[in-house]
């Protein structure tokens, strides 16, 4: 059965003469709601969860090849990820180049978008200025080695280490 206390508005119009947090202690304590209940009985509203899938996400999966491209540069080059400002509940990563030798400039090769449920997520590539769209983890995965494995990308690799190699001599 259902009464009006059932979802009361909580404003301070409800009882102008009370702060807004004391009308709604009022209006609990008067349907009779206030009553002790330990967490083990309370009413499960969430339904089952299950664990999670043994999936990992696009920013794990960017610092792995971060670290893969430290070792293969010996230290030279360094990846970075850097989470930038979003709305609306978008998280948007971007990932660079550094080279600490060169006063730490970065070359921004990609940036990735997505909602809280991860997929679909959005990749721009810096190099090219395209952006593509990925459904799943492996579709991300062979996005990524296609941008990382590409002819612009090795030129900047390049170039920086050859930059970087230069600034030691001096």
């Amino acid at each position: 059965m259902q009464t009006d206390l059932d979802c009361l508005p909580v404003s301070s119009s409800f009882r102008k003469d009370r702060k807004p947090a004391a009308n709604l202690f009022a209006v609990v304590a008067r349907a009779g709601i206030m009553r002790t209940q330990s967490l083990m009985s309370a009413e499960n509203m969430w339904g089952e969860i299950s664990e999670p899938v043994n999936q990992r996400t696009p920013t794990s999966i960017l610092r792995e090849q971060a670290s893969v491209l430290s070792q293969l540069t010996k230290g030279v080059l360094i990846g970075s990820l850097e989470q930038e400002v979003t709305a609306n509940n978008t998280l948007s990563y971007k990932f660079a180049i550094t080279a600490p030798a060169i006063n730490n400039h970065k070359f921004a090769i990609l940036t990735v978008q997505y909602s809280i449920t991860i997929y679909p997520l959005s990749v721009t590539d810096h190099t090219v200025h395209v952006q593509r769209q990925c459904l799943n983890e492996e579709a991300f995965t062979s996005t990524l080695k296609g941008i990382l494995t590409s002819t612009q990308v090795k030129r900047v690799i390049s170039a920086l280490l050859i930059q970087s190699q230069d600034t030691r001599q001096v």
